[in-house]
């Protein structure tokens, strides 16, 4: 995330550090970990999730985390000041006594739902469903929900046309990404320096597809770095987006909008 990390154990239980300004570790306060001594090994506490529950995903974000489990319940804690958490308020979580455990509900992804893959990203997260659709929920200034609007929603809301066929999700800063099934690549949100990969700088929000990747996409990374990069049939990689250090790895420090 932008100050904290997180690790999942053999056990699958969830130990986090780092910065913890808005409860993002999970621990019941906003004490951070790791930046002194006697902290980590042994003192570093596990993230109560309530018993019984195994992690199976970590997604963490801005200053929010969120935890997969295996019954495909999604958790999520930290800042919520544009609903990240999915919790129909503002109000962090993970920051005071007795918020998490059995006192941190899973969040509605609808009835019968569940999670197969999650995503956190600036102040919002994102859901693959086990029905093939995308939820999202949080900031949306971008629209990076890909609701068809910028507005900010703090209860999930389905991502226009991925209400089926999504293989898998990736979540970038502010921007979001879709593999369907039948290999495309779409994404949406952000679209400053072309990591959409639509052939524009036009923010989206709704997801297009991206130049050229119309089949053959067996993964997809939205990153951190307002770039984006996909695996695609044949072993090829392409990228796009900001490339100011070269990250796209075409020989330039040029920003794509299209793959390269």
């Amino acid at each position: 995330g932008l100050s904290h990390s997180c690790a999942i154990t053999i056990e699958r239980d969830l130990q986090c550090w780092g910065g913890n300004s808005s409860g993002q570790l999970g621990l019941g306060d906003t004490a951070n970990r790791g930046d002194g001594a006697g902290e980590m090994g042994s003192a570093l506490q596990t993230v109560d999730l309530g018993a019984g529950s195994y992690v199976v995903q970590v997604a963490i974000g801005h200053s929010h985390t969120c935890a997969l489990l295996d019954n495909g319940n999604v958790k999520c804690w930290g800042d919520n000041s544009k609903g990240a958490l999915g919790r129909n308020n503002m109000t962090h979580i993970g920051d005071g006594a007795s918020e998490m455990g059995s006192s941190l509900a899973a969040i509605d992804l609808g009835t019968g739902r569940r999670a197969l893959q999650i995503g956190a990203g600036d102040r919002f997260s994102c859901a693959l469903l086990d029905n093939g659709a995308v939820k999202c929920w949080g900031y949306n200034g971008y629209g990076q929900l890909g609701d068809t609007t910028t507005t900010n929603r703090n209860v999930p809301t389905s991502v226009s046309t991925l209400s089926s066929g999504v293989q898998s999700i990736s979540v970038g800063w502010e921007h979001s990404c879709a593999v369907l099934t039948s290999g495309a690549a779409k994404c949406w949100g952000r679209n400053n320096e072309g990591e959409v990969g639509d052939g524009t700088n036009t923010n989206r929000s709704t997801p297009v597809a991206v130049v050229g990747l119309l089949s053959g996409v067996t993964s997809i990374e939205a990153n951190q770095s307002l770039s984006t990069c996909a695996l695609v049939v044949g072993s090829n990689v392409k990228c796009w987006g900001h490339n100011g250090q070269g990250q796209l790895g075409d020989g330039t420090t040029t920003n794509r909008n299209t793959p390269v």
